[in-house]
């Protein structure tokens, strides 16, 4: 659990534990392990929803779900099969949304709410390439079970006792799709404002990174003109000098002269050396 700082609070740590960690999962099955926990407690919710209306189909439909959920959390989490996960989490949403209209009153019912926020669930974990695949299959399941309510609304099953059952059931559906549409929301923002800031420090650091490129250029080219002016030039001083000195005799005087020369053009060498390093020296602003 190295991933998690020390300085976090006790919640934030239970829910990377929950979701994973970055170093052993990629950000998409972490993604799908929060929409996973997320579904988890809405299935819970509406569970106790159902029980307060009185509906025993939904209830049972609602729990196995439920189980279904927990083991796709087990093997996304622990086993890293999220892929193979997603697909049988999009399944079990349109049995759900279809189950739930056959037993849940229809078009009466809360289905439309649940519909709306599988459609986001969907949307939120899977691949943008594979986002018309979700709209045209929950237009066409959607568009399918409002048809089959008007043609044949013997399929359609009322477990209402009371009227007030009903309403108290949309109700609270209601509210619960929005609170889980606003957790959503907040999740997924929270994760856009994380890759924004990397990606600001990354611009960042390149544009950092352009401007020692840049720098490291100038000094280059400043390097290379003084190595073909002034040091070669200072070399050719001290071998046109050597060139005059008179080595048959050692005594003449002009190889003083010389000497001199090459000693002063030595010293003027050196300090060209020592301005070159100063600009190949890492330390140098």
């Amino acid at each position: 659990m190295e991933y998690i700082k020390k300085s976090e609070s006790p919640i934030s740590k239970i829910w990377k534990v929950a979701i994973g960690s970055p170093k052993e999962l990629s950000g998409t099955n972490r993604i799908f392990n929060t929409v996973l926990i997320i579904t988890t407690l809405f299935l819970v919710s509406s569970a106790i929803v159902n029980v307060a209306a009185g509906l025993k189909e939904p209830f049972l439909i609602n729990s196995m779900l439920l189980v279904v959920a927990a083991i796709l959390y087990h093997f996304s989490r622990f086993k890293g099969a999220y892929k193979v996960c997603l697909v049988v989490y999009a399944v079990c949403c349109y049995i759900a949304v279809i189950s739930t209209f056959i037993f849940n009153d229809g078009t009466k019912g809360p289905v439309l709410f649940l519909s709306f926020l599988s459609f986001l669930l969907l949307i939120s974990i899977t691949p943008q390439k594979q986002h018309l695949i979700w709209t045209s299959l929950h237009v066409v399941v959607g568009f399918g079970l409002i048809y089959m309510e008007y043609v044949h609304p013997e399929f359609v099953r009322v477990h209402y006792d009371f009227e007030l059952n009903r309403f108290t059931d949309i109700a609270l559906t209601y509210v619960v799709c929005l609170l889980f549409i606003y957790l959503i929301t907040i999740h997924l923002r929270r994760n856009y404002e994380k890759e924004k800031k990397l990606a600001q420090k990354r611009a960042s650091l390149m544009r950092l990174r352009s401007v020692l490129i840049g720098k490291q250029n100038k000094q280059l080219r400043e390097i290379a003109w003084i190595q073909s002016h002034k040091v070669r030039g200072k070399v050719a001083t001290i071998m046109g000098l050597i060139a005059l000195m008179n080595e048959d005799d050692v005594q003449d005087p002009i190889n003083e002269k010389v000497l001199k020369g090459v000693k002063s053009a030595s010293i003027e060498l050196d300090e060209i050396i020592k301005d070159i390093n100063d600009l190949t020296s890492p330390f140098k602003k």
